[in-house]
């Protein structure tokens, strides 16, 4: 576990700014709204890729990494308010990270978990249907260790919980600001908060100890790390973010305690900033120079 600044990026990060805003810099491929019939979710759902520059003129495959949007985005978001090709094309120049296969799902409002009524499967969809889709669509190390999930703020809180669940999916965890409160935060939400952000997850109209039910214990890393073995968490590279002046920064902190308490060894980064794009960028910047050490080439 470390806390720091990532100093020695400082300067880097400057000059990576610039050759963003440069018009029609992007060179990765950009590949928008692509859809996968669900059975799980009896719909079709939307993802979209960002592919390496040379991908059509190679037959190399690459470690791949799923982003996750926050509440009220979709599968553009990292596109549109991180401009994440952008972002990646002037980190291969400047910090020469190495070419991933970047997926984005779209999972509305669901916390990338199935729902209480098991109306909206997600986390199903997710594991069951999406990650296999895109190892047979596109060509990716289809190994634990060469993939990754990262999410902000409600994406944060899937990429934790999801790689807790599928361990043997996901060995590398990224997480901003993440949306992942403990029960004592949980229960003390106020109301409105609670029906606007969680009452199609959880359940309508539950408050205080009301809300605890099997299936927030369910879906709980605090809940699932008391009743699964921890092994499999501690052969998860993790690596968690989060702003000095966020509102979330208590729930991550709590999350910081639960991995210290198991003895999971995990990044735990607190610099200032709140919950934001602005913060989310720099913080995407970070989490990608960590994947770029931590995900492996395949065997």
């Amino acid at each position: 576990m470390r806390y720091g600044m990532l100093h020695k990026y400082a300067p880097v990060i400057f000059m990576m700014l610039f050759f963003t805003s440069v018009p029609g810099f992007t060179q990765s491929l950009v590949i928008k709204d692509q859809t996968i019939n669900s059975r799980v979710m009896n719909r079709e759902m939307s993802y979209s890729l960002l592919l390496p520059e040379d991908y059509d003129t190679n037959s190399d495959s690459f470690p791949v990494i799923y982003l996750l949007h926050g509440f009220g985005g979709d599968q553009n978001s990292w596109l549109v308010r991180c401009r994440i090709n952008e972002l990646v094309d002037s980190m291969q120049l400047t910090m020469h990270i190495r070419n991933f296969i970047y997926v984005m799902p779209d999972a509305g409002n669901s916390y990338f978990i199935n729902n209480y009524d098991s109306s909206n499967m997600i986390s199903d969809y997710l594991s069951r249907e999406l990650i296999p889709a895109i190892d047979s669509i596109c060509r990716t190390i289809p190994e634990q260790s060469s993939r990754a999930i990262m999410g902000l703020s409600m994406g944060g809180f899937g990429a934790i919980i999801n790689a807790i669940k599928h361990p043997k999916l996901f060995g590398n965890v990224v997480a901003m600001s993440a949306a992942v409160r403990n029960e004592e935060i949980f229960k003390n939400l106020p109301q409105d908060r609670y029906e606007k952000y969680f009452g199609r997850v959880f359940g309508p109209g539950l408050s205080d100890s009301a809300r605890i039910t099997n299936h927030w214990a369910e879906n709980s890393p605090y809940s699932l790390t008391d009743t699964i073995m921890v092994n499999s968490m501690r052969e998860i590279n993790w690596y968690i973010d989060c702003g000095m002046n966020d509102f979330l920064l208590p729930a991550n902190e709590a999350f910081h305690q639960l991995l210290l308490k198991n003895t999971i060894l995990h990044d735990y980064h607190v610099r200032p900033g709140g919950h934001n794009w602005s913060y989310w960028y720099k913080a995407t910047v970070y989490g990608l120079l960590y994947l770029d050490e931590k995900l492996l080439p395949g065997r």
